[in-house]
């Protein structure tokens, strides 16, 4: 490569790389909006619901950054390569446990069953979201990446 191509490719890579940042930024900030306002408009008691639901969500997450990680990697080494299969299997085991654990947080959190339904309902949707990205971020399609983070 000439020079002056590493040097574009330096500053494509360098404009892309602060489009997938500022997403993830912009991302976590979101994350406290609904915090603030059930702070503002909530009782103590639901306040604390909400909390509990929100650190339920975030956990229950992670198997959808993990499948994104899996599957940019296996991408990146085969491009092109299907993941399908993995990642609807990944988000049915996901929100599959969350169901499985609804009667249990329920009683101990005090929750009603119907939000710990909707949280398996969001548990597969993050987790099949996280395929998805994986993909995007295998196929080196970051400014698509940033959007769908985003």
């Amino acid at each position: 490569m000439v020079a002056s191509e590493v040097g574009a490719r330096g500053r494509g890579i360098g404009v892309l790389g602060a489009a997938v940042a500022v997403a993830g930024a912009l991302t976590n900030a979101l994350g406290y909006v609904v915090p603030v306002l059930g702070a503002r408009q909530l009782s103590a008691a639901d306040l604390g619901a909400l909390a509990t639901v929100l650190a339920i969500a975030a956990i229950a997450g992670v198997p959808g950054l993990g499948l994104q990680i899996a599957v940019a990697v296996h991408r990146a080494r085969h491009p092109g390569a299907p993941a399908g299969r993995v990642g609807w299997l990944t988000a049915a085991v996901s929100a599959g446990a969350v169901v499985v654990l609804t009667p249990v947080a329920g009683a101990l959190l005090d929750l009603p069953a119907t939000v710990t339904l909707s949280l398996a309902i969001y548990t597969a949707a993050v987790v099949v979201a996280g395929r998805w990205l994986g993909e995007l971020q295998g196929d080196e399609r970051f400014l698509r990446l940033a959007l769908g983070m985003a």
